[in-house]
């Protein structure tokens, strides 16, 4: 047995040289293809060629705009879609910082972008150098732009008024903003009184209103003359108050007072208190369309007047849900406003509010009187 298996594994010289040769033959067999593939002409028309050509590119384009990102300096409530995304900024962050800007939020600070959602701590560190702001001035005509919401109006309109006794509501239906407002009834809150034209001059009213609005101005010569008599009324078909009581705050009269007013009866006494009671006061008289029909409100505004900050404000860093929920203005919101802060910490100031997510202009210029933001 063993001389048999012997003589199956001992060659001779010429099967040995045979036996390499075989090997050898073998080796080339399994390696050729392999070469011939490797120095095979590539078909540049050939569809893989070009899905793997694409594929490169693109692969070499993401590496080359990763290593070419070139820092400089930006303003967040400026800057386009593309300057942003050549900072480096994913772009869904890209988004969100523009669905913020569309809603007019406004960066005024390092610490509002730092809050942008889907911002990670790393980027921001890198781009917190660059980040700059508008100036004061820049800033001032962003705040002070016309808007609907701004002033509460549908349209403009132009009608004859006294400056010493025209409520502030009636003046946003002459177009004026609400900083030249409030500085014409806190003049007149300091005892000032106009007699003419001339004299009548407010330093933060824009020239080319203060020129709009002059031809419109009356003065009575007898402050005493009730109010029936008195030509600066926005029309001439409007009721005269039974008892004369002349004009009355909105936000301190009750219902006996408000029924002094032709239009307005116990129903519409009792509703317009309600209300008021439940907001914390009324800030502008255009809320009162909640509960009295348009042709009545229409009647009754150039009787009623709101005084500055007469209403109550909502301290929203200290409130808490279940509080919120009972405001009429934030029943809806509450939870969503509530759980952001829980998440992000204490609300800074209005623009805090606009980076929540379903949260709409609307619904801001509803609220944004209301607010304290006070730790």
């Amino acid at each position: 047995m063993k001389t048999w298996l012997k003589d199956y594994f001992i060659f001779n010289n010429n099967e040995h040289k045979s036996s390499i040769f075989l090997l050898c033959m073998l080796l080339i067999a399994i390696l050729l293809p392999q070469f011939i593939y490797f120095y095979k002409p590539v078909n540049k028309n050939s569809e893989y060629y070009k899905i793997e050509s694409a594929l490169n590119d693109q692969s070499i384009e993401t590496e080359s705009s990763n290593s070419a990102i070139e820092l400089t300096y930006f303003n967040p409530n400026t800057a386009s879609k593309e300057a942003l995304l050549s900072l480096g900024l994913k772009p869904k962050t890209v988004d969100i910082i523009l669905n913020f800007r569309n809603k007019k939020g406004v960066f005024r600070t390092k610490e509002d972008f730092k809050k942008m959602y889907t911002l990670d701590e790393g980027t921001y560190q890198k781009l917190e150098p660059f980040l700059v702001f508008d100036n004061p001035q820049n800033q001032f005509e962003r705040n002070n732009t016309i808007t609907k919401a701004d002033n509460d109006t549908i349209h403009y309109t132009k009608f004859n008024f006294n400056p010493n006794t025209i409520s502030a509501d009636s003046l946003k239906l002459l177009g004026l903003l609400n900083a030249e407002i409030n500085h014409l009834v806190n003049l007149r809150n300091k005892g000032v009184k106009f007699y003419n034209k001339d004299g009548f001059k407010i330093s933060s009213w824009r020239l080319h209103k203060m020129e709009e609005i002059k031809p419109l101005l009356v003065f009575n010569t007898n402050n005493t003359v009730p109010i029936s008599q008195q030509k600066d009324v926005v029309s001439t078909n409007l009721p005269t108050p039974r008892n004369a009581v002349g004009i009355i705050d909105i936000n301190k009269a009750d219902a006996n007072m408000l029924k002094n007013i032709n239009g307005i009866g116990d129903v519409y006494a009792n509703k317009i208190i309600k209300n008021r009671d439940q907001l914390g006061g009324y800030h502008q008289l255009s809320q009162l369309s909640f509960v009295l029909p348009d042709s009545v409100l229409t009647k009754i505004k150039p009787y009623l007047e709101i005084k500055p900050n007469s209403h109550k404000r909502i301290k929203i860093n200290k409130i808490d849900a279940a509080t919120l929920t009972l405001h009429p203005l934030f029943k809806y919101k509450a939870d969503m406003i509530m759980n952001y802060k829980s998440n992000h910490g204490n609300f800074k100031s209005i623009h805090d509010i606009w980076k929540i997510q379903g949260i709409k202009k609307d619904f801001i210029d509803r609220i944004e009187p209301y607010l304290d933001f006070e730790e």
